[in-house]
């Protein structure tokens, strides 16, 4: 079963994937989670590019058949 890790920008979207997304592609063998990326502080947002970069290269780095996406509203 492949996995699809999405990161999300607020809880809004997170709930999104859990409720919409997941449902769908569980049928068709894809497991699907959802992840919040947050700024320090607690805020939402993705905050600066590198540490955003470094945040998928570590979920990446997990499984051969990881992907990951994300969904960030500007």
């Amino acid at each position: 079963m492949s996995k699809v890790w999405v990161l999300v920008e607020g809880e809004t979207e997170q709930t999104f994937v859990r409720q919409v997304l997941a449902p769908g592609l569980s049928l068709s063998g894809v497991e699907v989670q959802a992840s919040r990326i947050g700024t320090t502080r607690g805020h939402s947002g993705i905050g600066t590019f590198p540490r955003f970069l470094g945040d998928i290269r570590r979920i990446l780095e997990q499984r051969d058949d990881l992907y990951c996406t994300t969904m960030f509203d500007y």
